[in-house]
């Protein structure tokens, strides 16, 4: 599994990428639960979900915000991911 920031994820198979958001709980086992965002057919599109995810998040908060807050703190997230971003370009460049 591969940590994007916070507590997001992603993990691979044969068929697809998998983005996740640890809900910092445990099962009976102790193992960490994880929230399943979406699945994606490139590593670039499993981060672009987590950060879409994020926004929908700030956007569905039981407070209200301003726009231009919700604006700011979606750029603050695009700027975080954006060097996730980079680096997934710089190594897997097709």
């Amino acid at each position: 599994m591969v940590h994007v920031m916070d507590n997001y994820y992603f993990d691979a198979d044969s068929n697809c990428y998998t983005a996740y958001e640890d809900t910092l709980k445990k099962d009976k086992d102790d193992k960490p639960i994880y929230r399943t965002i979406g699945y994606y057919q490139t590593s670039k599109q499993a981060v672009e979900g987590i950060a879409k995810y994020m926004q929908k998040k700030i956007a569905g908060k039981d407070e209200n915000i301003e726009l231009g807050e919700f604006v700011k703190e979606c750029e603050d997230i695009n700027i975080q991911l954006r060097m996730t971003l980079d680096d997934i370009f710089k190594a897997v460049d097709f």
